[in-house]
């Protein structure tokens, strides 16, 4: 970590702060990361503190007593930081140590690195490897990793070993495109990308709800922009059957400030109606599942449900009132109730698989639900072939060969998208209970349509678009609301 002179009428502190406050270093002594809060110019190392024993000690004395550390430049400045909450444990008073940057790293890239189009073009030949020069990064390491004596002695004493060569595995079945349904029933292919955004562009949509009344609220000096941008979303949205009228009025407000947003909104509602609306200046600090129910055959739209969630908590019980209110909700809308309930929940940590945890959770709630898939984090697989080595097409299924055959339940492996750069990543999909008694086919065909239902992208997502907005409405209800959503946006996709 170094600390530069500015070369502008900026002072060197404002310089410093500009540049790395925020930021996260890690000090290599120790192995712990921390946060720069600030920069103390007027001491260095020969500074002194105070040790817990009560001995005064210099910063350059204690790092070559503690951790035989040599610091050579003793005219820098030090820095402060606030330790990481993961090196904090189970110590509830949070200090704010002081440290020499001769003996911390940076983390992260800086705003400077960022803006070098050379530095990211480097960094991404890394990041997004293609398929072949990935197994050939991933071969060299195994060589290197087998071929050295202490590495090989280490894993020898757990009985592990690795082989040379990566495991090759015959290509899966490759579903079919998804066809797209528009207005008067006119339909399109998507394309090999797994994108449908030119048949946008091109066909009315198939179901519109006209946007009749609306304001915008704005920052005063951007006025003419927001005229402007309602009036390109009129040329744009009319080709595509989406009636859109002018806005009611334009309310401006000084600034950006979440207080004058929701003002403005009061004064603006019609009759004095206060318009739904939560306390964004609070962030909550708290645990939230979201469960969304989706069904697109009918008028009843979605249903969202939120709840505040504790480890201690029983989950199958919040489980059971959250599918409970969405059964009801798809009665009131149907005149009937559905004939089976089929359940994604994403991202199972292993351990809970294992241990049996999630399949005691769906034999307590198998009278709301049939069946319960479980969605693992994404492992890369690229396809292996004899003469070369590539990303496998979307749609592509792999239920063989990688996946256990002894297993009671399907497991698979799908790929829902096109990777335009670098390896693509299949998802892991484990059936955990089906009293409904769907094929293996069935559940992989369905769960590949259901990637292809988020309203916001026009292509595929790498989740079942249930689990997409569970995600999206739990982060908002957890970082952005005091409170749960008002119960009259619950069939809405508000937080979209």
């Amino acid at each position: 970590m170094q600390l530069h002179r500015s070369t502008d009428s900026t002072t060197l502190e404002e310089f410093i702060l500009e540049n790395i406050k925020g930021s996260m270093i890690i000090t290599p002594y120790n192995k712990k990361t921390y946060r720069v809060d600030g920069i103390l110019l007027d001491d260095n190392p020969l500074s002194t503190f105070a040790k817990k024993d009560g001995t005064v000690v210099s910063y350059v004395s204690y790092m070559k007593e503690r951790y035989d550390a040599h610091i050579s430049d003793l005219t820098q400045p030090l820095v402060v930081v606030a330790e990481a909450k993961r090196n904090l444990g189970k110590r509830a008073d949070q200090w704010s140590p002081i440290l020499v940057p001769e003996m911390c790293l940076m983390t992260g890239l800086t705003e400077a690195m960022r803006a070098n189009m050379g530095i990211m073009k480097t960094l991404n030949k890394h990041l997004h490897m293609e398929p072949k020069e990935r197994v050939e990064i991933l071969q060299q390491f195994i060589s290197k990793l087998s071929g050295t004596p202490r590495c090989k002695e280490t894993l020898n004493t757990w009985g592990f070993a690795f082989e040379l060569k990566l495991k090759g595995c015959s290509i899966g079945r490759v579903l079919l495109p998804e066809t797209i349904v528009f207005s008067e029933q006119r339909t399109v292919r998507v394309d090999n990308n797994n994108d449908f955004t030119k048949a946008l562009r091109s066909n009315q949509l198939l179901t519109c709800v006209p946007l009749e009344k609306w304001i915008v609220v704005v920052p005063v000096r951007d006025l003419q922009n927001a005229k402007d941008f309602s009036m390109t979303m009129h040329k744009v949205a009319t080709p595509l059957g989406f009636r859109i009228r002018k806005p009611v009025c334009y309310e401006t407000v000084p600034d950006t400030r979440v207080p004058n947003y929701m003002r403005s909104l009061e004064i603006s509602s019609p009759n004095n109606q206060r318009l739904p609306s939560d306390d964004l200046m609070h962030p909550a600090k708290q645990q939230v599942r979201a469960l969304l129910r989706h069904q697109e055959a009918t008028q009843s739209g979605p249903r969202n449900v939120t709840f505040n969630y504790r480890q201690k908590d029983a989950l199958d019980e919040h489980l059971r009132e959250g599918i409970l209110k969405c059964v009801e909700q798809f009665s009131k809308a149907n005149h009937a109730t559905p004939d089976f309930v089929i359940f994604y929940r994403a991202n199972i940590e292993e351990g809970i698989i294992s241990s049996g945890t999630a399949a005691k959770e769906a034999k307590k709630i198998e009278h709301n639900v049939r069946l319960l898939t479980h969605k693992g984090n994404c492992s890369e697989e690229p396809r292996i072939g004899a003469a070369q080595v590539m990303n496998p097409p979307p749609g592509t299924i792999l239920d063989h060969d990688i996946v256990a055959a002894e297993k009671t339940f399907p497991e698979f492996y799908l790929v829902p998208t096109n990777a335009r750069q670098g390896t693509v990543r299949p998802v892991y999909y484990r059936v955990i209970r089906d009293s409904h008694g769907f094929s293996p086919q069935v559940i992989q065909a369905y769960t590949y349509k259901m990637c292809h239902l988020y309203y916001n992208w026009s292509g595929a997502v790498n989740l079942p678009s249930t689990c997409q907005y569970a995600g999206k409405l739990a982060k908002q209800a957890a970082y952005s609301m005091p409170s749960h959503p008002h119960s009259s946006l619950c069939t809405y996709l508000h937080y979209l």
